[in-house]
């Protein structure tokens, strides 16, 4: 048996660990428990990083996607789409922004942005509003940041 190629893990890994380290405010990824997967000359490297450098990474529009950043399909999509292997029901959320919050807000994540596919597609090709063709009207995003417990003073 052949192992798998990870060498796309590490990537995001590598990219996680920037974010955690050298990024504030939205930019900042809340995974901590990356640099666990890197060597320690590595994590040294990607710490001390330079300002091109960084950029470099910034200009890769993956890079924005880690930041707890993922899509999700719409309560009434296909419902045989995503069941494959020992997933019977297929994971799916509400079109409505509250229920989705109140959803992350059991987990201790907090809802920044929401946006439908059909939404979003529209934003960034407006020539679509007026076609026929499919926009992503099954899909939404989400960015969440995780909830930081009340301090106890």
């Amino acid at each position: 048996m052949a192992l798998p190629n990870l060498s796309n893990s590490m990537t995001m890994g590598r990219m996680r660990f920037v974010q955690s380290v050298r990024e504030s405010g939205e930019r900042r990824n809340p995974d901590t428990l990356a640099r666990y997967f890197l060597p320690m000359r590595e994590r040294w490297r990607y710490a001390w990083l330079g300002r091109k450098a960084l950029a470099a990474l910034r200009a890769n529009p993956f890079y924005y996607y880690l930041v707890a950043l993922y899509d999700f399909k719409l309560r009434g999509a296909d419902d045989g789409f995503g069941r494959a292997g020992r997933t019977r029901i297929p994971f799916r959320l509400s079109a409505v922004r509250e229920e989705v919050a109140a959803f992350h807000e059991e987990l201790g994540l907090r809802l920044e942005h929401m946006e439908l596919g059909s939404e979003l597609s529209e934003r960034l090709l407006p020539c679509l509003t007026q076609s026929t063709a499919c926009v992503f009207r099954e899909d939404g995003l989400v960015r969440l940041r995780v909830r930081m417990p009340p301090s106890s003073s």
